[in-house]
């Protein structure tokens, strides 16, 4: 039967588009077409061969649907595929003929169905139904086919063995044997034999054989009579003497595997019969099939034993429960549990009712999913509890959930390492200073992770620095030699530290210190570069701040040696003159020498103290404490005018010494003066006196510590002045009064 037949299989179920591949991998004579119900298939129902109807009530009664069909088709093969069924229905099937029955029941049964369409497409075709003797018998022949096949309880090889008798019984031949064959070399090796030694277990050469004929035939090669059809001279029968032979090639996964012949030295007295030849054709299917089962069970139990995790098999019994079938080698030296041990016990009797429960549990999903689960348990294994984590996977035979695969491995400490790292990446992502990985081999070594730190530092999130090199941070002011500094350190994967001025998001400047480091992986492999970046501008202004003290003071130095020494010689000079004549004159002089001296040390320590921060500011009425001071200034003649109701935010005691400097100054410096006058700016004060003023070309130098215009002055007034204006964040400046005096403008805001 060489043409093409046209197969409608009518099933509504899920398992449908199995079927039909399965019919079409069987044979490429098969092309079969998948409808869900009764009507769809009569309405297309004349443009078929054969139609196959699924049978599983009460959702497909395939009765019905053939009683349908006889009624316009009475002539058309139909194949009953039941799930089930007794021997009435397979009555009932064949009575309503031409008809056949065939039962579901593992991959052996879509071998069995396409031998049947095939069959019943051909009887119609030839008009030959066959006698119903010879039906029965055959039925009989696959029946028991069928049976070994899908025996649980028989080895492959076991199963080999039956099969080869069953095809002697039902050819009557002396010998049955399987052959390995390798087309390309020429080797034919028998692998197993039942019956009379005509042809034994050994390799051959394959010319000499019928089997080189066998595996080229598009048919079954069948001879019932070598010397009375021709085959005298043939090699086989020169060699083995075999007058009657029956062979069909056998494939595993769609190649050549070899084939399984059965012969006898006596020929047959008729040929073989269509239903002979079609038993041998299903007999090489079947036995490709085990096979391809044998090898698939082969392979898998080699994976079984050789894999590094540990695996278990469950049996899915059909009351629901789940059984240990084995495990492997890897899984008894984890958990101390061998095949022997478990092997038929259900989960609860393994490890107890709370995690055997559990797992039942999840088989039941995988079973009802029909689909791979993965979770995690905590397994208490010899007093210690481990972390389990399995994969759980169904094995499917004829939409059937038969056997659950569960690859389990102990990643205690897999989570252990994670939850150290997550705490790491906590701690990474708090630290109170600003964290940056950068990726070496990428190009432009980028950064790859920020923390918050960093972010609330900069001002840019981490979306807006990935993938960007952190010179994104420098600006106009940013010192070229520490940028060097880090270059040629990264160029050399070594660590560096360094300070250098960096920009915010928005603009602003900061002071950075940046300490880069490698990290390179157990091989000496750079992985990264991690970076710690933190804010140092408060420190770094505090320095600045540190060194203009310390010039202040080397000033003082300077100033302390020299312009005390004037009043010392003086005192000294006078003091002798006064031992030598007793002159109270020479005291008075000595006495001058010591207060020039004490009012020194007084503007010293004030000045040094002007770089200090005010404490404690408070609202202070302006006019109020000008008064207070003027009272504490000898002022002589001079008169106070107060022309302002301001108050202002400062330390008393550091505003009072501000006043009572300018008041001093006034008298000191503004010649004749007679009033000084204290008054209210739009954004500060003033203090002006009615003197003779101060130079234009002096007013920049005034301020300038120990700078006076008179013998008698210790030149830091107005330095405390400009301290104290400069430690609030006021400004000083000095300008022509309305007098023409002196007068000073304080600027507040």
């Amino acid at each position: 039967m060489g043409s093409t037949v046209r197969v409608l299989y009518v099933d509504g179920s899920t398992r449908a588009p199995e079927t039909v591949t399965a019919l079409e991998r069987e044979t490429d004579r098969l092309a079969v077409e998948q409808v869900g119900d009764a009507d769809e298939a009569l309405a297309i129902l004349a443009e078929f061969d054969c139609l196959v109807a699924a049978h599983d009530p009460p959702e497909q009664d395939g009765m019905t649907l053939l009683g349908r069909v006889r009624e316009t088709r009475p002539d058309l093969p139909v194949v009953l595929f039941a799930t089930d069924g007794d021997e009435t229905l397979e009555s009932d099937v064949i009575a309503a003929g031409p008809s056949e029955f065939v039962r579901r029941g593992g991959e052996e049964s879509y071998v069995i169905l396409a031998s049947r369409i095939e069959r019943l497409v051909a009887q119609r075709a030839t008009g030959d139904g066959g006698e119903t003797g010879d039906r029965e018998a055959d039925e009989e022949y696959r029946r028991r086919l069928l049976a070994i096949i899908a025996d649980p309880d028989t080895t492959p090889d076991e199963k080999t063995g039956r099969l080869l008798e069953l095809g002697c019984e039902r050819f009557g031949t002396e010998n049955g044997h399987l052959v390995k064959i390798d087309r390309d070399s020429g080797r034919h090796e028998v692998v197993s034999v039942f019956g009379s030694e005509i042809i034994t277990e050994g390799v051959s050469d394959l010319s000499t054989t019928y089997c080189r004929r066998t595996i080229d035939s598009p048919e079954v090669l069948n001879v019932y009579n070598a010397p009375a059809e021709g085959w005298k001279d043939d090699p086989a029968y020169q060699k083995y003497g075999l007058c009657c032979y029956i062979g069909q090639k056998v494939l595993v996964e769609d190649e050549l595997y070899g084939t399984v012949c059965f012969a006898s030295e006596r020929p047959r007295q008729e040929e073989f019969s269509r239903a002979e030849r079609e038993f041998m054709d299903l007999f090489g299917r079947l036995f490709g099939q085990l096979l391809e089962r044998r090898r698939r069970r082969a392979q898998a139990e080699t994976v079984f034993e050789h894999t590094q995790d540990a695996l278990f098999l469950v049996d899915v019994t059909r009351d629901g429960a789940f059984r240990i079938r084995q495990v492997n080698e890897v899984y008894e030296e984890i958990t101390g549990r061998s095949t022997a041990d478990i092997r038929g016990k259900t989960p609860t009797e393994i490890v107890g009712e709370r995690q055997g429960a559990r797992l039942e549990e999840r088989c039941r999903h995988c079973v009802e999913t029909r689909e791979a689960i993965d979770y995690e348990d905590q397994v208490r294994i010899d007093a210690e509890t481990r972390h389990w984590h399995t994969t759980l996977a169904p094995v499917v035979e004829d939409d059937e959930v038969v056997q659950l695969v569960g690859v389990t491995r102990d990643v205690t400490e897999q989570r252990e390492r994670e939850r150290t790292l997550a705490a790491r990446n906590r701690a990474m992502e708090k630290a109170p200073v600003g964290i940056t990985i950068s990726d070496p081999d990428q190009e432009d070594n980028p950064l790859v992770y920020v923390n918050e730190e960093y972010e609330d530092m900069t001002g840019y999130d981490e979306a807006e620095v990935d993938g960007r090199n952190c010179r994104f941070l420098q600006g106009e002011g940013t010192d070229p030699e520490p940028v060097r500094q880090m270059r040629e350190a990264v160029d050399a994967r070594e660590p560096v530290s360094v300070e250098l001025r960096n920009y915010r998001k928005d603009g602003t400047e900061f002071w950075n210190r940046v300490d880069i480091a490698p990290v390179f992986d157990e091989d000496g492999d750079l992985l990264q570069f991690v970076g710690y970046q933190q804010d140092v501008t408060e420190r770094v202004e505090y320095a600045r701040q540190l060194e203009a003290q310390n010039e202040r003071l080397d000033q003082f130095v300077s100033l302390v040696s020299h312009d005390l020494r004037n009043p010392l010689d003086v005192a000294g000079t006078r003091l002798n003159l006064a031992q030598q004549k007793r002159d109270s004159e020479h005291l008075d002089a000595v006495e001058g020498a010591l207060d020039r001296m004490e009012a020194l040390v007084e503007d010293l320590l004030t000045l040094a103290r002007g770089g200090k921060q005010d404490v404690e500011p408070e609202s202070i009425p302006l006019g109020v404490l000008a008064e207070q001071c003027w009272a504490h200034v000898e002022t002589g003649d001079m008169t106070l005018d107060v022309a302002s109701d301001r108050t202002v935010e400062a330390n008393r005691d550091r505003l009072s010494q501000l006043l009572e400097n300018l008041f001093r100054n006034a008298l000191e410096h503004g010649g004749d003066v007679t009033t000084v006058t204290v008054g209210a700016l739009d954004d500060g004060f003033y203090v002006e006196d009615d003197g003779q003023g101060i130079p234009e070309a002096d007013r920049d130098r005034v301020f300038e510590d120990g700078y006076s215009t008179s013998r008698d002055g210790t030149g830091f007034g107005l330095s405390i002045v400009s301290e104290f204006a400069a430690a609030r964040g006021w400004t000083v400046s000095v300008t022509e009064g309305d007098a023409g005096g002196a007068r000073f403008e304080i600027l507040t805001e």
